[in-house]
């Protein structure tokens, strides 16, 4: 996959997990672990972004 669209990807995944969360209803536990993995992709997005403004791979 090319490295824009992976972190366009990622970017929309991030996304539509805050908006699953904010919108659905889900058990307290259920939540804390949905959060985490939209922080571990907040993170991959912002070193995939990170590389692209520098103009690592193309």
């Amino acid at each position: 996959m090319r490295p824009a669209v992976l972190t366009l990807v990622l970017w929309l995944e991030v996304l539509t997990a805050v908006v699953a969360l904010e919108l659905l209803v889900f058990p307290e536990v259920v939540r804390l672990v949905l959060w985490g993995l939209v922080v571990v992709g907040a993170c991959l997005a912002l070193i995939s972004t990170t590389e692209l403004l520098r103009g690592g791979r193309s």
